[in-house]
């Protein structure tokens, strides 16, 4: 006997809900991981800009790039709360 078909038996001899809930969340996964996302046109020319502006040099360290973020968010959740 196979895997898949010992995988297949043992499936239907499952009546619990949440487990079959489960398993289905799990292959669900697993084939959705199969599909090969394709960029949008402007995807690509985002992504070459970038490739671009680090091949230039234009790139920020782990340091700088948090900071940046970090004000970022400051500057968002300040507008979502008023301040």
């Amino acid at each position: 006997m196979s895997i898949k078909e010992i995988i297949i038996e043992k499936v239907n001899s499952i009546n619990n809900p949440e487990i079959l809930d489960s398993i289905l969340s799990l292959i669900s996964t697993e084939s959705e991981m199969d599909q090969m996302y394709q960029f949008s046109m402007s995807e690509k020319q985002l992504v070459e800009e970038g490739i671009k502006d680090a091949d230039n040099g234009n790139i920020y360290n782990q340091q700088e790039s948090s900071n940046i973020i970090s004000k970022w968010l400051q500057e968002k959740s300040s507008g979502l709360t008023g301040q």
